[in-house]
């Protein structure tokens, strides 16, 4: 019998999951995946205000109860063609380890729940500009799961992390 690649599927606190619920996101046609458990919300889209001196994968940032919230590209993440925000996009809020962030995506798909062994989390690994946390093998194709806790480099967290701090300065003189 020959050794599995798929390693154990894990939730947050460590033990052993039976499935794994995963929102299903569409950029320019392309469908990937992000943990549920990292997701807080879904709004429509709404004006960004500038973050100078974010990280280029910054599109800017909203007000979310009266904190600003950084907003991610996930277009630009991907190495995809730019475009004009759209009344349909969605900001998908997540909350990573080390901050909240909003990750801009064309649309939230579904809601899905799978068995983990159909995760296969030895496929996980860097793309040229993102990281996967694993293959979700699904009937109808391959969803790739997004590592959103490695979604910024550590340059680009405390680049933004700068950026956001001189925006709350510049905002209170």
């Amino acid at each position: 019998m020959e050794p599995s690649l798929r390693l154990p599927v894990t939730t947050p606190d460590g033990t052993a999951a039976e499935s794994v619920t995963l929102l299903v996101v569409d950029v320019d046609g392309h469908r990937c995946a992000l943990p549920a458990h990292v997701v807080v919300e879904i709004h429509p889209a709404v004006q960004l205000a500038r973050l100078p001196d974010a990280p280029e994968v910054v599109v800017g940032m909203v007000n979310r109860r009266g904190r600003p919230l950084p907003v991610l590209d996930l277009r630009r993440r991907l190495g995809l063609p730019g475009r004009t925000l759209r009344l349909e996009d969605r900001l998908v809020v997540l909350a990573l380890p080390d901050r909240e962030v909003a990750l801009l995506v064309d649309a939230a798909v579904d809601m899905l729940t799978v068995p983990a062994e159909t995760v296969d989390d030895a496929v996980a690994g860097a793309a040229e500009a993102v990281r996967s946390s694993g293959v979700a093998v699904l009937p109808d194709g391959l969803l790739v799961i997004l590592d959103v806790q490695g979604f910024l480099s550590s340059g680009e967290s405390a680049a933004l992390d700068e950026a956001l701090q001189q925006a709350l300065a510049a905002a209170s003189r």
